[in-house]
């Protein structure tokens, strides 16, 4: 796995078939991803794909894709129901 920055930003989980389960910020992607790694929830262990974007508003970015996300297929993220 390629190393991820130690910065803030948004991530998205998504399943095996891309399907996006969990939106988040945080203050340090490498820190969060790891941690999201060996989570023992059920829901976030489905995660196989990580996609990321810097951002030095991690919480208004993240509220953001999560009304994107919810406008586009009419729900939140399976995780975050």
């Amino acid at each position: 796995m390629t190393a991820l920055p130690k910065t803030a930003g948004v991530y998205e989980l998504a399943n095996v078939q891309y399907q996006v389960i969990f939106i988040g910020g945080c203050e340090n992607l490498d820190l969060r991803l790891h941690q999201h790694l060996y989570t023992k929830d059920p829901c976030l262990s489905r995660a196989w794909h990580f996609r990321f974007e810097e951002h030095l508003s991690p919480a208004e970015r993240a509220r953001e894709l999560l009304e994107e996300h919810r406008q586009e297929h009419g729900v939140l993220p399976d995780c975050q129901r």
